[in-house]
């Protein structure tokens, strides 16, 4: 599945964009969504630090449900 992205740069002092609508090449481009993300968590009360591969599709709750799956037994319920 693939969607478009509008890959239009702002600046965020004018609001103005660059690019895009003067150039003859279209400023959106086709973008897999299939790919995956590397993510970097840290869970400071247990002093640990994870890289976790998730797929660009993930909602965040699936990832923390995981974390919570794989920690859980470790984390109090005041810091959950």
């Amino acid at each position: 599945m693939k969607k478009f992205i509008n890959c239009q740069s702002s600046d965020t002092d004018s609001g103005r964009f660059s690019g895009g609508a003067t150039s003859s090449d279209s400023s959106f481009r086709v973008q897999d969504i299939n790919n995956n993300l590397l993510i970097k968590i840290l869970i400071t009360p247990l002093s640990k630090q994870v890289y976790a591969s998730v797929s660009s599709k993930a909602l965040v709750s699936h990832v923390k449900q995981k974390l919570l799956d794989d920690f859980g037994s470790q984390i109090n319920d005041s810091i959950n």
